[in-house]
């Protein structure tokens, strides 16, 4: 029995074959670092921004009530237990802007907000060593003064932090667009190929969030609300997972292998 001449051979040669491989694990790891730049920037642009607001709101919430009892409009005790008291608030209302990573990572630091009475604990034993009921008039005025103080200031290390993932976030945002530029312009067809890039896009980062949004919930089954890690690598997987399966699922309903 004769072996078939190269010309009446069907199918790629083993070296085509090979090439098609490597290209389409090329395209692969192109597609994921696409989905996981995005998913970076939908999180910590947004975050940056949220952190900015945050701290603009608490010191111009403190600056008002800090006038409001040099006017005498409000004693000293008064205007400290309603700035303590609108931080907490303002602090509550930027988590619940902020994303699955950049919330654990704030309960990580600080499960929730210090309330009044821990302060004046903290800062009597802190300035004069005493109970909270053991300070003199003068000694309780001076907790006030620095719970108003404080009050206005926020974790410098944090919010360079957020500024500095906030900048990441627009070069991967910008990365993830250059890739997929890339890959709907060096595509046969086209239309085809960006249609497959937003399937992929959009099933990344819902996968990508939905299992953040699980991992830091505070009755989650995987992380808990404080491990920021953990979320960190449970929205990475989602991300991957989902932008797996639309692929998978994109090639198995148009039948094609290439764009």
């Amino acid at each position: 029995m004769t072996e078939p001449s190269s010309a009446t051979r069907t199918g790629p040669s083993p070296g085509q074959a090979a090439d098609r491989t490597g290209a389409r694990a090329l395209d692969s790891a192109l597609e994921q670092l696409e989905v996981q730049a995005a998913a970076f920037a939908a999180r910590f642009i947004p975050d940056a921004a949220t952190r900015a607001e945050y701290r603009r709101a608490v010191v111009s919430a403190v600056d008002d009530i800090r006038h409001e009892v040099d006017r005498g409009q409000i004693s000293l005790e008064q205007g400290a237990t309603r700035a303590a008291t609108l931080r907490n608030q303002i602090m509550e209302w930027a988590r619940a802007r902020t994303s699955d990573v950049g919330l654990a990572m704030a309960r990580e630091l600080k499960a929730e907000g210090v309330s009044f009475e821990e302060l004046v604990a903290r800062y009597a034993l802190r300035k004069f060593g005493k109970t909270a009921a053991e300070l003199t008039l003068d000694e309780r005025n001076a907790v006030m003064r620095t719970i108003l103080l404080k009050a206005a200031r926020t974790n410098p290390e944090v919010d360079a932090l957020l500024r500095g993932l906030g900048a990441a976030g627009r070069g991967l945002a910008a990365l993830s667009l250059g890739i997929m530029v890339y890959e709907v312009f060096s595509a046969k067809n086209k239309v085809r190929a960006a249609g497959h890039q937003a399937a992929l896009l959009g099933a990344g980062l819902a996968g990508s969030f939905i299992a953040g949004a699980e991992a830091t919930a505070p009755a989650g089954l995987v992380c808990g609300p404080a491990a920021p890690f953990c979320v960190g690598v449970s929205a990475l997987a989602g991300g991957v997972l989902f932008s797996l399966a639309a692929d998978f699922a994109w090639r198995r309903a148009t039948g094609n292998d290439d764009d």
